[in-house]
């Protein structure tokens, strides 16, 4: 009775392995397919259009104001630009052509110089004071152009402007090699995106784990091992289909967040 369990056993497993086998090589080739040579920059924009906000008795309406370097301001607003290589591949400082700008609208007038509030690694080195301009990007002095030496993929930092007049997000510019365009993110967006790219990612690495104590249940030269591994391998296994339910749901919620808004821009 023993040896007839053991070979079932046996058969379940080499049907399992198999069958995981095959997912396998077609999610590899999938993933093959999606991570071929990409070169790609997002930006995601943040209106903030109440930075200081004063609340009055309304008699005092008209009697209070902003000023800013000793002249009134009529509102004041903060944008908040989130630029990021969403790309697979590093940009260097070598294959920018033209440095990346922001282009605001003729109704809207920065305060002061742009801040760079944060980076992502830290020692992400960022420059945009015109002072500080390689000699080759000289002409575009005034413009507030943003260097950098290295973008990997994945890193990003986000710049700040202090701005009065009329309220928009400003549109970022720069020619770089590869790169026909940035593309335009809402902060929504870019955070559905990673919560996408994340659980691909446990997916992927939980196939991973299935293949792997699939063949050491199967193979395994001693029978602890082999027994071990079975445990393990049964509510892996079980985990897959919540997995891809999950990245499926998300990616999914991400098209229809996409779909949305072009429908609303028409």
């Amino acid at each position: 009775m023993d040896l007839t369990l053991a070979a079932n056993w046996s058969q379940i497993l080499s049907c399992f392995v198999g069958a995981v086998g095959v997912v396998l090589a077609a999610l590899s080739l999938w993933l093959y397919l999606r991570s071929r040579q990409r070169r790609a920059l997002a930006c995601a924009f943040q209106l903030i259009e109440f930075p200081l906000e004063i609340e009055a008795d309304e008699r005092y309406k008209g009697d209070l104001e902003i000023r800013y370097k000793g002249e009134a301001i009529e509102n004041l607003f903060l944008v908040r630009a989130r630029l990021r290589n969403t790309g697979n591949q590093p940009i260097l400082e070598s294959e920018v052509v033209e440095p990346l700008i922001f282009v605001f609208d003729p109704g809207t007038t920065l305060l002061r110089t742009p801040i760079v509030v944060g980076r992502k690694p830290d020692n992400l080195k960022i420059e945009w004071e015109d002072s500080k301009l390689p000699e080759r990007f000289a002409s575009f002095a005034g413009l507030w152009p943003f260097t950098f030496d290295l973008l990997n993929s994945g890193d990003e930092f986000t710049a700040e402007f202090l701005c009065t007049g009329e309220v928009a997000s400003p549109k970022a510019k720069a020619r770089i090699v590869g790169i026909s365009e940035i593309g335009v993110l809402d902060p929504e967006e870019m955070r559905m995106r990673e919560m996408v790219a994340g659980i691909r990612s446990i997916f992927f690495l939980i196939v991973v784990f299935v293949v792997a104590f699939g063949l050491a249940a199967r193979f395994a030269p001693v029978t602890w091992l082999a027994d071990a591994a079975g445990q393990v391998f049964i509510p892996l296994i079980l985990s897959v289909p919540f997995a891809l339910a999950i990245y499926l749901w998300n990616s999914v919620t991400l098209a229809r967040y996409r779909k949305r808004k072009r429908e609303s821009s028409v």
